[in-house]
């Protein structure tokens, strides 16, 4: 009932290490920085990529829900004298859930991408999602559907010439980020807002 700042200050105060895991870690460090310190922010992917970040920290918080049961496992693996809280209500669920669908639900976004870089070759920065996650994600798509190619080497794209529609789900990414879409929608759903 304290409110998350109330929970945040009171970690800190023990003096022992804080892993903060939320949705996405730019954002909510633009968010929390004027207002609270003393802790690690760290989001749901980079934990995921490297779950022995936890491994030092006393204390991991969920400030924003897992968006898949792997994700809350890793509040619960490593060493058993770690506390993990789960700090999230209705407003953290709400940003959770579009954060998810910004990196994982592609289909507009790589149509809007497409078209933009189709008609405009050198707009490269204009037509990619803000998120560097989708970004990355939109590349990949374009890139194994053959619509864009992309020399890694020298980070350049070119767009070849238009060959009719194609379904994206030939992409492997595209197939995984909508079977992950879907699994943190069953997920996220249900989730209800923890008590701090």
């Amino acid at each position: 009932g304290a409110g998350l700042a109330g929970v945040l200050a009171g970690l800190v105060a023990t003096g022992e290490p804080v892993l903060v895991v939320c949705a996405d870690a730019r954002r909510r460090r633009e968010h929390l920085a004027e207002r609270l310190g003393g802790f690690t922010l760290c989001s749901w992917r980079g934990l995921e990529c490297a779950p022995d970040l936890a491994d030092t920290y006393t204390h991991l918080v969920a400030l924003d829900p897992p968006a898949h049961p792997a994700q809350r496992a890793l509040l619960r693996r490593g060493d058993p004298a770690t506390m993990a809280h789960e700090a999230w209500g209705e407003p953290e669920l709400g940003f959770s859930v579009h954060v998810h669908d910004e990196q994982h639900a592609l289909r507009d976004q790589l149509t809007a991408a497409y078209r933009l870089l189709r008609d405009t070759p050198g707009e490269l920065p204009a037509a990619l999602p803000a998120s560097a996650v989708a970004a990355a994600r939109v590349l990949a798509v374009l890139d194994e559907l053959g619509l864009v190619s992309l020399d890694r080497s020298t980070l350049t794209l070119s767009v070849p010439p238009f060959g009719g529609r194609t379904e994206l789900e030939r992409s492997p990414t595209f197939a995984a980020c909508s079977r992950r879409q879907e699994e943190a929608f069953t997920w996220l759903r249900p989730a209800q807002p923890q008590a701090a």
